[in-house]
């Protein structure tokens, strides 16, 4: 159960990523007009990076460090959802290009049924909230889902299903779109 303050710190990390995609955009402007050059690599002190890290990442692989409890993985995967909800449209596109590429990757590697269900379920609700911004990574999302499906874990089995119907719903309403602007 989440309480109300860890629904606060939710809420807040996800503000943040969504005011440093904010900021990201309105810094980019300024150093193309300063210097032609733009990098889309998230630095190391990105809120966002520090989410997706802090999920992705098993530190009792390492040794050197205590391993992240499950419970606060899970929250960042929250906050990553929260981020999809709140991002506005113009942003959407941008946030979907630094989390789904990744999570994708993770998703097929990570070893812990949790982390590795709630990397799929961030990625569903990408396909959800971040609509058409995530069509360029449906075939991926496609393959993740069958390879996950036949692996799965009763968590992931449960969420699929929904994820897969979504990601084909909108697939083909793009496709109907397409037809309809090329008639």
């Amino acid at each position: 159960m989440v309480s109300k303050a860890q629904h606060g710190c939710i809420d807040c990390l996800a503000l943040m990523i969504c005011a440093e995609l904010q900021t990201a955009d309105s810094s980019k402007e300024f150093s193309m007009s300063k210097t032609n050059k733009t990098e889309n690599v998230p630095t190391a002190n990105s809120v966002l990076n520090h989410v997706i890290q802090q999920l992705i990442q098993d530190r009792s692989d390492h040794g050197l460090e205590k391993p992240v409890l499950l419970s606060f993985r899970l929250c960042m995967a929250n906050v990553i959802i929260s981020a999809c909800q709140k991002i506005s449209n113009p942003r959407k596109k941008r946030l979907a290009k630094k989390i789904v590429p990744v999570l994708i990757n993770s998703a097929a590697v990570i070893t812990n049924s949790d982390v590795r269900a709630a990397c799929i379920q961030v990625l569903f609700s990408a396909v959800y909230h971040l609509k058409l911004a995530i069509l360029s990574y449906s075939s991926d999302l496609l393959r993740l889902s069958i390879k996950a499906l036949e692996e799965g874990s009763d968590m992931v089995c449960m969420i699929l299903p929904h994820g897969i119907w979504l990601l084909i719903g909108f697939i083909s309403l793009f496709l109907g779109n397409e037809g309809k602007n090329k008639a």
